[in-house]
């Protein structure tokens, strides 16, 4: 993605000392506190075996969107050249010919789908 020519940023909530060149490191925490993953999990801080982060790591790219954090993509998208989506324009990944993904995901800051996350989040049932 650097080599694309993207300004890359590696959100996280513990230090990193061996990010690749040109990757920017930033607080995870703002986006979405480390206590909403508490709420999700309730063996946390433990690991437990069979509980996933997944449903988080969904909510965290949904709110890089609420937070003008630009397109998120994951670490195994390839770019060959410069992906720069409209900012008025929502994007997903598409899966296959039928189920769409969120491998890649851009939603402008306003969109409908960020509230309704954000709604969800600040539930009293997550």
């Amino acid at each position: 993605m650097v080599l694309a020519g993207h300004r890359v940023k590696l959100f996280c909530y513990d230090k990193i000392d061996n990010a690749p060149s040109g990757v920017e490191i930033c607080n995870a925490e703002p986006i979405l506190s480390m206590s909403t993953f508490a709420r999700i999990n309730r063996y946390f801080p433990d690991r437990a075996p069979k509980i996933t982060v997944l449903q988080f790591s969904d909510l965290f790219r949904v709110m890089l969107m609420k937070h003008g954090q630009g397109a998120w993509l994951d670490t195994d998208v390839y770019l060959i050249k410069r992906f720069k989506p409209s900012p008025a324009v929502p994007y997903l990944a598409r899966e296959d010919f039928t189920r769409l993904g969120v491998s890649a995901l851009y939603l402008p800051c306003d969109n409908p789908i960020i509230a309704d996350f954000d709604m969800y989040i600040q539930g009293t049932e997550i």
